[in-house]
């Protein structure tokens, strides 16, 4: 039990982990346009400016491909999660069928021992009357 649980969240935190690392990332990519941004502002030597701008650039760069990566990321997550709860959704009206078809057997068999046992009174009690 124990196992199968532990091997299921193994699972779960390699599936996250690339997500986590990747979100650091975009964090990180944020700051540092922010950064630049910011000594861009405050920088007046031509060559330190060229060099801010072209950070810049790259950690715009950056961060629309890990946007991306997590936009897509989600939307397979999504898909995942619909698709599971469809799945759910097909085993509930399943067990839902299963269950009224079990209980109409329950009445029927009910009504065929009513049925029996009625039967059986009536030719002990016609039995009794033909004796008598």
């Amino acid at each position: 039990m124990y196992q199968n649980r532990f091997r299921k969240l193994m699972k779960e935190q390699n599936e996250l982990t690339p997500i986590v690392e990747a979100y650091k990332e975009y964090k990180a990519c944020k700051q540092a346009i922010e950064d630049s941004l910011q000594m861009l502002e405050e920088e007046s030597d031509e060559e330190m400016r060229e060099m801010l701008k072209e950070e810049l650039s790259s950690a715009k760069s950056q961060k629309e491909l890990l946007e991306e990566y997590l936009e897509k990321r989600a939307q397979v997550k999504k898909q995942q999660q619909e698709m599971l709860n469809e799945k759910i959704a097909k085993q509930e009206q399943e067990r839902s069928r299963l269950l009224r078809s079990w209980n109409n057997e329950r009445l029927l068999s009910k009504a065929s021992n009513a049925y029996e046992a009625n039967a059986m009174t009536e030719a002990v009690t016609d039995s009794a009357f033909s004796l008598g």
